[in-house]
């Protein structure tokens, strides 16, 4: 199973040079992401979510990619897929926040992990 595909993103920017639209096309997920700009300056503006950033500016959740939760140091904690919410992506780091691992867990047994060494990436998938 190769999980490595060819994608191409779109960008779209409005007369300021502001990105406006990210639009995202590959075999296994499309999606788009729209950006508003207020008409008065070069700010981005409030958007229909008022839950998509917590209180430092990390983003919440990624549409038609899942939720995000973050740890108080603003790393990744988890990511919980939109198309399989029983499939939830695990981060852990070091004391001075370069990640270490990563785990996949799928109805709460691991499916693979993910170890980072300075110089070595062991990867263990325990899928059937």
């Amino acid at each position: 199973m190769n999980i490595l595909e060819f994608y191409q993103q779109t960008y779209t920017y409005d007369t300021g040079n502001n990105l406006t639209n990210l639009s995202h096309q590959a075999k296994s997920n499309t999606w788009q992401q729209t950006l508003t700009i207020h008409p008065n300056s070069n700010r981005g503006t409030e958007n229909n979510n008022q839950n998509n950033f917590d209180t430092n500016g990390n983003l919440l959740n990624l549409n038609n990619i899942g939720n995000l939760e973050w740890y108080y140091n603003n790393t990744l904690n988890k990511l919980t897929k939109a198309d399989k919410p029983n499939t939830t992506q695990y981060y852990v780091y070091d004391y001075q926040g370069n990640r270490i691992r990563t785990v996949i867990e799928s109805n709460h047994q691991v499916q693979s992990q993910r170890d980072y060494l300075p110089s070595l990436d062991l990867s263990i998938n325990q899928a059937k």
